[in-house]
C-alpha cells in the first residue's frame, strides 16, 4: 500500500507506544495549568520564565502561579517554586543540567517544554527527579502540527484530563437565558 497503517518500529522498540486517551488534554496550555495545580503551586507561588515564552505559556502560568522573568531570577538571585526551561529545536539539555540545577534552584520544580523534542516515551531521557520534581509538557499541536492536544508528566507519570463540562454548563445556561428574554419594544408596533 501507498500510505502505512502502523507506525514505524525504531531498532530499540519492539511494539509501537501508545498513550491512553485519558492524559490527552485539550491543549498544551491546560495540561500546564492542571500540572501546576496538581503539583501545589498557588498564586503566590513564583515560576521564573524565559522572557521569549509565549503569550499562551505566560497566561497558562499565570492562572495558577506568578510568573517571573528568568532575567531577573538570576540577576537578583532570587528564590522561585518552578522554572520553565525549553527544549530548543528538539535538542537535549547537556550533562551539567542537574548539577546547575541542584545548586542554584534545589527546591524549585523544573518544567520541562519538549516543544520540539518528539522522542515522548524516552526512558533514556535525562531526569531531575527525584532531586527536583519535573514535569515535562508536549503540544501535540505543535509537535505533529495537530489541531490541539498536550501531554504532561509529573515526575514520569501522565497526569490524567479530567473534563469538567463547565463549558457545557455555561452555554446550556446562556441559551435558556437569551430565550427567555422578551423585548420590551417591538420595532413592528
Amino acid at each position: 500500500p501507498l500510505w502505512r497503517n502502523t507506525p514505524p518500529k525504531t531498532k530499540n522498540q519492539e511494539q509501537p507506544s501508545s498513550i491512553s486517551d485519558e492524559y490527552i488534554f485539550p491543549s498544551a496550555r491546560q495540561a500546564l495549568s492542571e500540572a501546576l495545580r496538581t503539583i501545589g503551586l498557588k498564586r503566590n507561588s513564583r515560576v521564573a520564565l524565559p522572557e521569549w515564552s509565549s503569550h499562551c505559556v505566560i497566561s497558562s502560568v499565570a492562572k495558577i502561579a506568578t510568573p517571573i522573568p528568568m532575567h531577573e531570577v538570576v540577576k537578583h538571585n532570587l528564590q522561585v517554586d518552578a522554572i520553565l526551561l525549553y527544549e530548543q529545536w528538539g535538542w537535549h539539555f547537556s550533562e551539567n543540567l542537574e548539577s546547575v540545577i541542584s545548586e542554584k534552584f534545589p527546591q524549585a520544580t523544573v518544567i520541562i517544554d519538549r516543544v520540539d523534542s518528539a522522542d515522548i516515551n524516552n526512558d533514556k531521557r535525562q531526569t531531575l527527579f527525584p532531586n527536583n520534581n519535573q514535569i515535562d509538557l508536549i503540544s501535540l499541536s505543535k509537535l505533529l502540527g495537530l489541531d490541539g492536544g498536550g501531554l504532561a508528566k509529573i515526575n514520569g507519570n501522565y497526569i490524567s484530563f479530567k473534563d469538567n463540562h463547565q463549558d457545557e454548563k455555561l452555554s446550556a445556561n446562556l441559551w435558556n437565558n437569551i430565550k427567555n428574554i422578551q423585548p420590551k419594544h417591538s420595532l413592528m408596533n
